[in-house]
């Protein structure tokens, strides 16, 4: 299977190509740090090595002078840099061969000073790195966006075609649907033995409160009056319970005309209550409900009343 790269970029839009084109200077950016990271602790280490035995061996012999040239010529290695920068600056100090508690601090701080210079440079670059890494991914899925299309989801697929790639478009449809049965005793069956027994007694309850209740298929044509009615009242019932949230008493809900469509293309209006806390109490769920319950209430009864 042969990938032919100047065929896909062809068929690449100019927002894809610009974001192909930072990608790959962030890439080439990346890289060359650390590679030139890689580079030079390589050089770093061997001129180490070769530089700690000769530099001791100075160091016993109190040959100063010998030993600062040596931590000289040895530019690449840190370890020299560090110490010959430091010997360099306390070596006043320790000429007439008296050593006091004052040099010896001052030589300790000499020290870390050239340390602190060395990790400066050992640390240059990191910076690019932790960016380049943390922002790519982002900027990949920058084109994600405002770059798929029809036609650029179509020359894609050409694009494949012409290097030999199966590819090919599925519609994702907007909704997840479930396939039921199409009455409901009929669901009641399909269930296992316990859940049906708790929706047999919670059917039961319902019929025994509200005498006129019916249990339909909501994706029958036939019902498109009744899902209309059922439509208007959740609306209603909205309109009640938030007057009510908006007086500071009451509970906080959510309406949207469209929980999703029926087979023949009615919007199904829906109330939401989204629970964000994880320690909500039953107590607190029941409010929410009975809140609901009783708006209901009161928008039948003044359907009723005005009949």
């Amino acid at each position: 299977m042969k990938i032919d790269l100047a065929l896909i970029w062809e068929h690449t839009p100019m927002f894809g190509k610009f974001l192909w084109a930072v990608l790959l200077f962030m890439s080439v950016w990346s890289l060359s740090v650390a590679i030139g990271k890689w580079w030079t602790l390589r050089k770093a280490q061997k001129e180490t090595i070769k530089f700690a035995p000769e530099f001791s061996q100075f160091l016993e012999e109190d040959n100063l002078t010998e030993a600062i040239k040596l931590a000289e010529g040895y530019k690449r290695s840190h370890v020299a840099r560090v110490l010959g920068g430091a010997l360099g600056e306390v070596k006043p100090l320790i000429a007439d061969g008296s050593i006091t508690v004052a040099d010896i601090n001052t030589a300790e701080r000499a020290v870390e000073r050239e340390m602190l210079m060395e990790l400066v440079q050992l640390k240059r670059g990191l910076a690019i790195l932790a960016t380049v890494g943390a922002t790519a991914p982002f900027v990949g899925l920058l084109d994600l966006g405002p770059c798929v299309r029809r036609e650029h989801v179509q020359s894609l697929v050409d694009a494949c075609a012409a290097t030999r790639i199966q590819a090919r478009v599925t519609s994702i449809p907007p909704t997840v649907t479930i396939p039921v049965p199409d009455d409901w005793d009929a669901f009641l069956a399909s269930r296992g033995k316990q859940t049906r027994t708790k929706l047999r007694q919670t059917e039961k309850r319902i019929f025994e409160q509200y005498h006129d209740v019916e249990l339909a298929v909501i994706d029958d044509p036939a019902r498109c009056e009744d899902l209309r009615r059922y439509n208007q009242l959740n609306r209603r019932v909205f309109q009640l319970v938030h007057a009510e949230a908006l007086q500071g008493r009451g509970v906080v809900i959510s309406l949207t005309d469209c929980y999703r469509h029926t087979e023949y293309g009615e919007p199904i209006v829906a109330l939401k209550s989204y629970v964000l806390s994880p320690f909500a109490q039953q107590e607190r769920m029941r409010d929410i409900v009975e809140h609901v319950l009783a708006a209901r209430d009161r928008v039948l009864a003044e359907a009723h009343n005005s009949v």
